[in-house]
């Protein structure tokens, strides 16, 4: 080392000041999601219905499944019944809190599960030959074919009912969408001159996907489910409606906006109490969704 570079680094050294290190991009994201007023609001109201979930038996002294003929249907406001009782006589607030842990899992776990399903397909389609690409694609454009909700009440009626197959179905119809964009993204970003310059440099596929392609194919991606999160908890309450997803006594907001719907002229607030958890939660996942993705937008900044 030189007289001038060894004065030089000892200057670097005894610098007061310290070098500023760049912020990662994902750290860039929390911190313009953090200043989305909006989004911390849905976050917020999101973050109080799983708490409020998880911790159900702190919160109500009531079992979700006991009833009590001598009580049905009590408005909101009954001594004892906050929010009143079912058609059965059931604590109505019992019911929601346990409710919602079923109903925010059924938004959760199918949006999970086509991520990861979708993530693995799109990019498999992405770096393979044409043959293989076309076959995955066309596979996705058959699902593509039918309406989700439609396809969804198809798979759930073959599958018979219950809340997993509920999820299985929910999680199929998410999967051609998540795909696509995988496999779109895949493709743009292979042919990248720092892909490129890592598999000059003697990078293996399974390092150039782990390193290079994988990281930059999620964000697009997770941009795109966390769009689905209401979508998931909506269709899974639907089939709920109709039967074909959770089975009593188990509470879950859409099975219990059905079995209320006959009490909707007698106790109106009452019926209507699922219905408004499931648009208020639907309502804080889109608004979430949505400051997510200008959050992962930095050019919009």
């Amino acid at each position: 080392m030189t007289a001038v570079e060894s004065s030089f680094a000892e200057a670097a050294w005894h610098s007061e000041e310290p070098a500023v290190s760049p912020r990662s991009y994902w750290r860039e994201v929390g911190q313009r999601y953090v200043r989305n007023v909006s989004g911390m609001v849905a976050t917020g109201v999101l973050a109080v219905l799983v708490l409020s979930a998880i911790f159900a038996p702190l919160l109500t002294g009531y079992d979700p499944g006991a009833s009590d003929p001598l009580h049905r249907l009590l408005p909101v406001g009954s001594s004892g019944h906050l929010l009143g009782t079912d058609e059965l006589g059931r604590d109505m607030t019992a019911r929601l809190l346990y409710g919602g842990r079923t109903s925010l899992l059924n938004g959760f776990v199918p949006v999970l599960g086509a991520t990861v399903a979708g993530l693995a397909l799109g990019m498999w389609a992405g770096l393979s030959r044409p043959l293989t690409s076309n076959v995955i694609m066309r596979s996705m454009d058959v699902l593509y074919a039918f309406p989700a909700i439609l396809l969804a009440i198809s798979i759930s009626t073959s599958l018979g009912p219950g809340i997993s197959n509920a999820m299985i179905a929910t999680t199929i119809i998410f999967v051609p969408p998540v795909c696509r964009i995988a496999q779109a993204a895949t493709r743009e970003i292979a042919v990248k001159e720092y892909v490129e310059a890592a598999r000059m440099t003697g990078a293996g596929t399974v390092r150039l996907v782990r390193t290079q392609i994988l990281p930059n194919v999620f964000t697009p991606v997770a941009a795109y489910a966390s769009g689905l999160l209401g979508i998931s908890m909506i269709i899974a309450a639907s089939l709920s409606f109709l039967g074909l997803g959770i089975q009593p006594p188990t509470p879950e907001w859409g099975f219990m906006l059905q079995s209320l719907r006959g009490s909707i002229y007698g106790a109106a607030i009452v019926a209507t109490l699922p219905g408004a958890m499931i648009f208020l939660t639907s309502i804080a996942f889109n608004r979430m969704s949505d400051a997510f993705q200008e959050a992962m937008n930095v050019r919009s900044s």
